[in-house]
């Protein structure tokens, strides 16, 4: 039997905006690992509105272990994100993560529903 080799997830970029003035308070870099992004959201746990993400092919299972953390996740549709990041100057997952964060404190997103986790074994 052949081994399979499962590529490591690209690392989110993460941004945490003032829910005020859309000032940037936070941009980390952490592996794409619940745990870790667990990790650097908690201090802000309390004060969070909506963790919004686009959606991939991983956002699904993301999406429900922050949840199951009790941070309060939304998943943006992709086709109006991707809209909404087309109009940057310079493209680069820092920057997106910067639109999206301002995108989810404006309320001005599209929300859609990830799929259900789908049972292993």
């Amino acid at each position: 039997m052949m081994p399979h080799f499962t590529p490591p997830l690209p690392p989110p970029a993460i941004c945490i905006v003032n829910s005020h003035d859309g000032t940037i308070v936070l941009e980390p870099s952490v592996p794409s690992d619940p745990d870790a992004i667990f990790g650097v959201l908690e201090p802000y746990a309390r004060r969070l509105h909506p963790v919004g993400h686009e959606a991939t092919g991983w956002s699904a299972w993301l999406h429900h272990e922050l949840e199951a953390r009790g941070i309060p996740m939304v998943l943006l549709e992709t086709h109006h994100s991707a809209r909404m990041l087309e109009a940057q100057r310079n493209k680069t997952d820092r920057n997106d993560a910067r639109c999206l964060a301002q995108l989810v404190r404006s309320g001005w997103f599209s929300r859609c529903t990830p799929r259900a986790m789908l049972p292993t074994g």
